[in-house]
């Protein structure tokens, strides 16, 4: 697959077959995530990859919670579209049923390097994962919403004690579904 495609064609998938991904991919995808670049090379990330049934398990009660806590948010930004926060929330707390679940956390002591620069070299990582996974037929989805919904600290005591502040979550797995690409936004774009 080229670069191209791959970014052009990737979408985020909110529902997943229950077909597990296989170690080797895990790997693969994970070990891509170290390969973002990073300011000063500080490689700031730890990624915890989550497939073990009982363990996602522990985790969507974690996230069922976050959930809840995320819905005041969805409801102020679609209250013109209601129909989206039900399913919005139930993707959130169950990850589409997603196989594989991998938590990116910011290491601790990166922080003084300059949090923001940290910050965008974990979402390096991140993007490197998700692009990696669909060039093999894998689905995804990022999101924050579980750290807007309350619930990043409980995922950090749980997931990695010591490793950090969770930035993210991304789902992982075979995709159930056909995501359309959303309308790109007019003006977010210069040629000087």
């Amino acid at each position: 697959m080229e670069l191209k495609d791959a970014i052009y064609g990737r979408r985020s998938v909110r529902k997943f077959k229950d077909i597990p991904v296989s170690e080797e991919d895990i790997n693969e995808i994970v070990e891509a995530g170290t390969m973002a670049p990073s300011g000063t090379n500080v490689q700031p990330w730890y990624y915890v990859a989550v497939s073990d049934p009982a363990t996602l398990e522990e985790l969507r009660n974690i996230a069922g919670r976050g959930a809840e806590g995320f819905r005041p948010q969805l409801e102020e930004r679609f209250k013109d579209h209601p129909e989206v926060i039900k399913p919005t929330t139930s993707f959130v707390s169950s990850f589409g049923g997603a196989p594989l679940v991998i938590l990116a956390f910011l290491r601790p002591q990166t922080i003084e390097s300059g949090r923001d620069t940290m910050v965008q070299s974990v979402a390096a990582g991140i993007q490197n994962m998700i692009l990696t996974a669909y060039s093999k037929g894998i689905g995804s989805c990022w999101m924050t919403a579980l750290i807007s919904g309350g619930v990043a600290e409980d995922i950090r005591a749980r997931f990695a004690p010591d490793k950090g502040e969770l930035i993210a979550t991304v789902a992982f797995g075979y995709s159930d579904q056909e995501p359309k690409m959303p309308k790109r936004k007019d003006d977010r774009t210069a040629f000087i």
